[in-house]
């Protein structure tokens, strides 16, 4: 009974979000197929796409700051070389985030977490991925609960990450906040048990790894399934009708199109 009250919530929760009975959309990196990743730009387009999410990572830079990148090293991304907690704020933000991606593109910075929240302020959730959690950069979940507090938005995140004691860090820190256990090879346990363990209303594999039974039995335990990263058109079509709650895309245009029957 408890169990359905908590599956009931949130599946309230995502009708309020999305005001439809669908899947929830979030965009990878801001929708890394169509702007440079983890880029205000690459926000900004997922908000006027009509995103219930935007995605991004962050890691923490050698002074402290929370700066939005996917890798810990800045090469592949930007113009610059270096691993982000060996570098200052100032020096990050020398970087160019765009100009890889295509040269319109020019001039793009390295944002930070705060600049990302404040984007989406009033216009769209924010997925925020933890990259390495404690092992790397002690503190960090702190770091990311105030930040979320200060701008207002702990309704409007949800906190994921590879490291499951992240995630459970965080609900400790601040129980109010939703996060989701990231995996991407097969459990041992069922999908549902891994996100009880580590107190996460959210499961999100791998999408090869949500079967019709895995997705089934968390939603009998009270929790979601959120799967990563779909860019396929068929297996959209798929896994929206394996009923999984939310799908991360690099390409959230077609998932809309796709959930529209366009």
């Amino acid at each position: 009974m408890i169990r359905l009250f908590v599956l009931t919530l949130l599946v309230t929760f995502l009708l309020t979000t999305t005001g439809l009975a669908r899947p929830l959309v979030i965009a990878h990196r801001g929708g890394a197929d169509l702007a440079p990743e983890n880029t205000l730009a690459a926000f900004a387009n997922s908000i006027f796409w009509g995103c219930d999410y935007f995605e991004l990572d962050v890691h923490v830079s050698k002074d402290g700051q929370l700066v939005v990148m996917h890798d810990g090293d800045v090469s592949r991304t930007t113009n610059g070389k270096g691993e982000i907690c060996d570098m200052t704020l100032a020096e990050i933000k020398q970087l160019d985030a765009g100009i890889k991606f295509n040269p319109l593109y020019a001039g793009e910075r390295v944002p930070l977490l705060e600049q990302a929240l404040n984007l989406a302020q009033g216009k769209c959730g924010v997925v925020i991925e933890i990259k390495y959690g404690g092992q790397k950069y002690p503190g960090i979940e702190q770091k990311v609960v105030d930040c979320i507090r200060a701008k207002n938005m702990i309704d409007k995140v949800l906190v994921i990450s590879f490291d499951p004691e992240s995630c459970k860090t965080v609900r400790q820190i601040e129980p109010k906040i939703r996060c989701g256990v990231l995996y991407g090879e097969a459990l041992k346990i069922p999908a549902w048990q891994f996100a009880e363990q580590y107190n996460a209303e959210i499961a999100s594999p791998n999408f090869n790894l949500a079967t019709a039974a895995e997705i089934n039995a968390a939603h009998a335990h009270g929790k979601l399934i959120s799967v990563w990263t779909i860019n396929k058109e068929s297996d959209m079509k798929k896994y929206i009708a394996l009923g999984v709650d939310a799908i991360t895309t690099n390409n959230p245009p077609l998932l809309l199109k796709v959930l529209n029957g366009k």
